[in-house]
Parts: structure tokens; C-alpha cells; sequence
């Protein structure tokens, strides 16, 4: 079979998705074929490329589906809080406070979003003021994009969003140290109606970026920010920025509400329809920066964790394998009460041989005797919250 490629754009010699042998334009590609939107110059373009070769969108858990630490929050100040993974809030005064949630109110195609919502309004925002909604790409999963150099690629953020009030609102593209941000706005027509929004985004051809395992990419979206750290829009700069300047402020009204779901960030200067994952693909991708034992939704109050044995009179020592490879060395903690399926209790757990990237040595106490080498199950003690805890955030 001879395959020419001929000067008026045409090929002929092969077959295209079971189109018959012959002549493929752009007037004969089949439906789920390459579309001529997708041919660039006879080529397929970045942004289509990502689409055909594999997984496009960089943000993890976008569809707002798994939160391992519990579905609803307060945020008054005080650092950033976890709800649902990999998406984090800050309201770095306590002037105004808002819930932070996980919700089934979702746009056609989704059934969970991030719901804020305010229950002490800030109308008055000081300069240095910020309350935010922040998601982190690692460096691994951003490196190539090429910020910080000459080839940066261009990048479109898209959403669904949706809030009781109207406006222009704002957000940001900020770099790991916080020394280069991309404001953007986006706007809401229509109160308490889910509207998909996308931002183009040129590559940063300066600054420094990370393409490790620390922060690549960091995207932001203002709830509420003061000046110091709104910036002009739809440009790069050499400043902390979280939103763009006199953007809709949703701290400002009580009782506003908030929400987002379909987090997409891809290659290319289009938005293409969400990549949705399964549920277990997207809770493993999340269990990288943060893993629990056991959850009250998940287990039930007697959830088994390990096996341990006894190294001393009151103290055993057990393994907790992780199930995937955690970003860095996690912190560990512990919530709620142990005992063993013999019905011993356990007054503390502790790191026994400390953590690695994919499991953690564990001693547990208790004040009854034995001998070593004996053999138990550790578990929770009839209690839904206990679990342990590895955290590895960005």
C-alpha cells in the first residue's frame, strides 16, 4: 500500500477509522475521527495531542469527588484548611468566616462541587486581607510545560462555577515561590446558575518553577482579597498575587454562597470537554499527599489496621503499608481510640521506625503484660473516628 500525502492538504492509501480506502479530508473524516478543528497545518495541535496520547487534565480530583478528612469545615482564620483533597481554603483573617464543603449541587455530568459559604461577611477587606481557594499541581506533573523557559506552553483553565451573586470575580496562577502570578477574571451573568468559564494562559517564559515532587503550578480563586495582593489581569508578574484588582469580593456578603466543580487544566489554548476518572483512579492520585486508616464513612467503629506483635512486656510493633507511594515523608497522627481483637486497649500509638515513602513502622502501648512474639489485631475500639493519619500536602 503506497501512503501519499498530497500539496492540497489530502491523503491517500490508508483508511481513517473504517473509512474506506482513498482520498481523507477534511469533507470525509468520520465522526470520532481527528476533526479538521484538530488539524493544524496537516498535523494534530498540543492541546488535541494531550487528548489522543493520554491524560490531559493536571488537576487531581477536579470533580470534587473524594475527601478523606470529612465533608464540611469552618475557615475563620488561622491557615489553610483541607476538605476535600487537594483543594484547600484560606481565610487568613477572622474578620469573616465561611463554610467550606463538599456538595451534591452539581451542573449536568457531575455530582459533587465545593460549596462555600458565608456565615460572617468581611465588607471591608483590608489591604493585606485574603480569603482564597487553592489547588497545587506537583513540579513532576507540571514540568512539562516549561515555565521559566523560552518553550513555556500555553494552558487553558476551565470550570464550573456558580454563586448567589453576579459579577466579575478573580483568581490566579502563582509559582512555587510565590514570586510570579498570572491574575484572571472570569465572569457570573446569571445568580445561583452553573456557567463553565475558560482562561488562556500563556506560558511563563521567566521565573523559576518547580519539576520536582515540591509545588509546580498553584492556582488560586478570590473569595475576597485585598490590594496587596491583587494584581493586573491576564499578565505575568513578579509578585504574590491571588486574585486580579477590584474583583467581586463573595467574603464581603453574608449568607453569599459559592461554588465549583470540573476543575480542568490542560495544554492549548482551547477547552475540551472534563476528563472524568473513575472514583478509585482519582482517590489513589489524592492518597499520594494524604492517606487515613479508616474514616467514619468508611469501616465502621471496630475498622481492623494492623497486624502487630509484642517486642516487650507492653508494647507491640506493626507495619502500616500505604497504597501508593506518598509524595515525601508524611507526617503522622492519630484520632480516636485502639484496642486489639483480644480486647486489650491502647493508650498512645507512636512511630516506631518512622515513615518511608510507602510504609510506616508503628508501636502501640498497653498496660497488659505478656509475653514476646505474641500476635494481635489492631483495630479501632468501637470507635467511627479513629484513624491514622500520613499527611505529604503540597
Amino acid at each position: 500500500m503506497a501512503v501519499v500525502i498530497n500539496g492540497n492538504g489530502t491523503v491517500t492509501g490508508i483508511s481513517v477509522g473504517g473509512l474506506p480506502d482513498g482520498i481523507v479530508d477534511s469533507g470525509t473524516l468520520a465522526t470520532n475521527s481527528v476533526d479538521s478543528a484538530e488539524l493544524v497545518d496537516g498535523a494534530v495541535d498540543d492541546s488535541h495531542m494531550a487528548s489522543i496520547s493520554g491524560r490531559k487534565n493536571l488537576i487531581i480530583n477536579g470533580a470534587m469527588q473524594v475527601a478523606q478528612r470529612g465533608t464540611s469545615d469552618t475557615v475563620d482564620g488561622g491557615g489553610w484548611d483541607y476538605v476535600i483533597d487537594r483543594f484547600c481554603a484560606l481565610g487568613q483573617t477572622s474578620a469573616g468566616v465561611f463554610t467550606y464543603s463538599q456538595d451534591s449541587e452539581a451542573p449536568a455530568g457531575f455530582n459533587k462541587s465545593l460549596k462555600v459559604a458565608v456565615t460572617t461577611a468581611d465588607a471591608s477587606l483590608a489591604a493585606g486581607d485574603i480569603y482564597c481557594i487553592r489547588h497545587t499541581i506537583e513540579g513532576f506533573n507540571s514540568a512539562h510545560l516549561n515555565y521559566g523557559s523560552s518553550d513555556a506552553k500555553t494552558t487553558t483553565l476551565s470550570f464550573w462555577v456558580r454563586s448567589s451573586l453576579t459579577g466579575t470575580f478573580g483568581g490566579a496562577l502563582n509559582s512555587e515561590g510565590n514570586n510570579r502570578s498570572y491574575p484572571f477574571t472570569y465572569s457570573i451573568s446569571s445568580a445561583n446558575t452553573w456557567e463553565k468559564k475558560s482562561i488562556t494562559i500563556s506560558g511563563d517564559t521567566t521565573g523559576t518553577w518547580g519539576t520536582g515532587n515540591s509545588h509546580g503550578v498553584r492556582i488560586t480563586w478570590g473569595l475576597g482579597v485585598g490590594s496587596t495582593y491583587s494584581g493586573t489581569t491576564d499578565s505575568w508578574a513578579g509578585s504574590e498575587y491571588f486574585s486580579a484588582t477590584s474583583s467581586t469580593s463573595v467574603i464581603g456578603t453574608n449568607s453569599s454562597t459559592w461554588y465549583i466543580t470540573g476543575v480542568q487544566l490542560e495544554l492549548g489554548s482551547t477547552a475540551t470537554e472534563f476528563e472524568h476518572r473513575s472514583y478509585g483512579e482519582e482517590l489513589a492520585l489524592c492518597q499520594r499527599y494524604y492517606h487515613k486508616t479508616t474514616s467514619s464513612n468508611v469501616g465502621g467503629a471496630y475498622q481492623n489496621i494492623a497486624v502487630c506483635t509484642r517486642i516487650g512486656n507492653t508494647v507491640f510493633r506493626g507495619i502500616i503499608e500505604f497504597p501508593v507511594t506518598m509524595r515525601t515523608q508524611p507526617s503522622f497522627s492519630s484520632t480516636g481510640s485502639f484496642q486489639s481483637l483480644d480486647g486489650f486497649t491502647f493508650s498512645s500509638v507512636v512511630v516506631g521506625d518512622g515513615a518511608s515513602l510507602d510504609r510506616h513502622g508503628i508501636q502501640v502501648f498497653t498496660s497488659e503484660n505478656g509475653s514476646s512474639g505474641d500476635s494481635i489485631i489492631f483495630r479501632a475500639n468501637n470507635d467511627a473516628t479513629a484513624a491514622l493519619i500520613y499527611d505529604a500536602e503540597l
